[in-house]
Order: C-alpha cells, then sequence, then structure tokens
C-alpha cells in the first residue's frame, strides 16, 4: 500500500486505527483457530489475511464504512507489470522538468539523454510506453520522474466484524473491482 495515501486515509479516519504488516503476525494476534482467538470469531478475520491486506479497527457505523470505501479512490503511479493506460511519448529537445545531477539515473532507465550547456536534453523521440503494454520497472520509474499517474489506488473491503456479538460477515459484494 502507499505510505502517501494512507497517511491521508489516517487523517481523515483519526478515531480509527489502521493496522498493516505481516500476515501471518497479524493472523497469531487475531487467533488462527478456537483456542488462539483474542474474541470469539476473529480467526475468521484472520483466514482472510492473504496478499496486501490491512486491518481497520473503528467504531464508525457498518454503513459508513462501506459507503466510505466504495466512493474511495486516488490516483497512483503505476508500478511494474502494471498495464499502461495511455502512451507517453517525449519529444527530442530540451527536459526542463529534470535537473543535471538526474542525467546519469535517466540514462541508466534506458533514456537516450545527452547534456547541452549543462541542460538535460533527449537525443531523439523517446516513447515511454504504449497503451495496454506492461510496464518494466524502468518505465514506471520513468513515469513517475515524469510525474504520471496511471494507476487507482482503491481500498477493497473483504470482510465485517462486529466485537459486541463475534458476528462475522464475507462482503463480496462491496468488492470495486
Amino acid at each position: 500500500m502507499r505510505n502517501t495515501i494512507l497517511k491521508k486515509l489516517r487523517t481523515e479516519w483519526r478515531d480509527s486505527r489502521f493496522f498493516m504488516g505481516r500476515n501471518k503476525i497479524m493472523q497469531v494476534a487475531l487467533g488462527r483457530d478456537e483456542a488462539e482467538e483474542y474474541a470469539d470469531g476473529l480467526r475468521q478475520v484472520a483466514t482472510q489475511l492473504t496478499g496486501n491486506v490491512g486491518l481497520l479497527f473503528t467504531n464508525r457505523k457498518h454503513k459508513e464504512v462501506v459507503s466510505f470505501f466504495r466512493k474511495f479512490e486516488a490516483d497512483d503511479y503505476a508500478r511494474s507489470g502494471f498495464e499502461a493506460t495511455e502512451k507517453v511519448e517525449l519529444a527530442k529537445g530540451e527536459l526542463e522538468m529534470f535537473e543535471t545531477s538526474q542525467e546519469h539515473s535517466l540514462r541508466l532507465l534506458g533514456m537516450p539523454i545527452v547534456l547541452k550547456k549543462g541542460k538535460v536534453c533527449l537525443s531523439r523521440d523517446f516513447t515511454v510506453c504504449e497503451g495496454g503494454e506492461t510496464l518494466t520497472p524502468e518505465k514506471a520509474k520513468i513515469l513517475e520522474f515524469l510525474g504520471v499517474r496511471m494507476a487507482k489506488f482503491r481500498v477493497v473491503l473483504r470482510c465485517y466484524y462486529r466485537k459486541k456479538d463475534g458476528h462475522f460477515k464475507l462482503l463480496d459484494d462491496v468488492s470495486m473491482e
């Protein structure tokens, strides 16, 4: 999960707590079976901790939480393996957004860079990516340097647990994918 976006979420949900960490550790903390569980039914939450997940602890109403996260979306930088949503091309010539100190990094990423009078310039037209193309780590980094955000950050709610009665429910219908 992306740190800057999570900071915004934590600020907006100041009265709640987000936990992200190793799934195995969170599973042990919640309880992996009936004998180990911290509270009745938490072992069912622990079984859902697979992949890139976190926990939200809140006293807010269930409908408010679901409504907020259905609407929540933030622009984010694409990562390696992401499918590009658009073609990004750079024309031959000076790249004003880059400093001379970045020249070496840009060259290592595969860009045809030259220095002219202390300015970073492209020696030829350069296509960063085509729409539908799978991004390499280098292309994803170039897009980040350019400030191009192709990805959307979303939070998909998997399940719901109510402490007072141990109620657990899978929320497949809330998925935004």
